[in-house]
């Protein structure tokens, strides 16, 4: 392996302190010129943010039905299901949670899914959020329900991620054409 100049480490060391030395005191001064409450907003939305992302990559999909979803953990243990705003209605086993849902389903807090269906599915290390900006202009642009399938991409093989969406599909009876986007 290849020594680096003495003088070259010493120079990029000056560079890197004198950015930092920069960086610090820029944030130094925005931080003065932020109020303490937009501050905590701020940060709590980022912690939020990565703590969905770290979830999305250790739960699949096992029922869709608009952007409430059935899910199991990446252990298999686990259920739950998640409304169109991320947030937990029910954890437990799943007898509980399918139970719940159809309670769900059957007073119309959720709607059933008819007629032509576009499923987005995700890339590999990616989660369904990645797809949310196309799923978005779909929803506007065409005469079908979009929904996103997520998996736990990086916790399971293929042929598991391929027979959890045959889940998903086979829970969608009343869909008369569904079609594939990734």
């Amino acid at each position: 392996m290849d020594r680096i100049p003495l003088n070259a480490a010493r120079r990029r060391r000056l560079v890197l302190g004198g950015v930092m030395a920069l960086a610090a005191s820029g944030a130094a001064q925005a931080v003065e010129s932020i109020p303490a409450d937009d501050v905590a907003a701020r940060d709590t939305a980022l912690l939020e943010s990565f703590r969905r992302s770290r979830e999305a990559l250790e739960w699949t999909d096992a029922l869709v039905r608009h952007e409430w979803r059935l899910q199991r953990h990446a252990d298999g243990t686990e259920w739950r299901i998640v409304d169109p705003h991320e947030r937990t209605v029910l954890q437990g086993t799943a007898d509980e949670c399918r139970h719940r849902l159809a309670g769900l389903e059957q007073d119309g807090t959720i709607p059933p899914v008819r007629g032509e269906v576009l499923v987005l599915l995700h890339g590999l290390g990616e989660d369904r959020g990645s797809m949310h900006p196309l799923a978005e202009h779909l929803r506007g642009a065409v005469d079908a329900t979009v929904l996103t399938f997520g998996y736990a991409s990086v916790r399971h093989d293929i042929d598991a991620h391929g027979r959890s969406l045959g889940e998903v599909i086979a829970g969608l009876p009343q869909a008369t054409r569904i079609s594939f986007v990734g």
